[in-house]
């Protein structure tokens, strides 16, 4: 799965006649389309799902260029755990992501099983539930 299919079903929407609106998230930002904060400059209006993917795309290349910046490890892991620390960015922002120490300390060093317990145990995973159990699974599978 690619990162914009991950944050399109993970961020979710909100659609009124085929259009996004505006919403505000549960932080009590102003939101519209895949999880896009409207800034000051821009118009909270209804737009199309191709307006709507397009901020999707700039969101997820500010958030991909943030990470690589702080945590350049990163180039060296697979693709799906990548994605994973870009998912938890774009939802987290990267100032809150950088608190998650252990987990990144984990990641960094492969020990994916740690990296996982790190990621469950937070008042994140609690607030987003089945994300936070999905993107944990992708970190690290039991054998089976």
């Amino acid at each position: 799965m690619t990162l914009r299919d991950m944050l399109v079903r993970d961020e979710g929407s909100v659609k009124k006649d085929g259009m996004h609106i505006p919403y505000t998230d549960s932080l009590g930002f102003l939101t519209i389309g895949y999880g896009h904060l409207v800034s000051a400059h821009e118009r909270a209006v209804p737009i199309t799902e191709e307006e709507a993917l397009a901020l999707l795309d700039k969101d997820i290349e500010k958030h991909v260029h943030e990470s690589l910046k702080k945590w350049p490890w990163l180039e060296r892991l697979e693709e799906d755990r990548r994605n994973v620390v870009f998912n938890m960015a774009f939802n987290l922002g990267i100032n809150k992501l950088s608190r998650f120490r252990k987990f990144l300390a984990h990641l960094e060093d492969k020990r994916y099983k740690e990296a996982k317990a790190e990621m469950l145990n937070s008042l994140w995973a609690q607030q987003v539930k089945g994300r936070s159990a999905r993107l944990a699974d992708i970190i690290w599978k039991e054998p089976s």
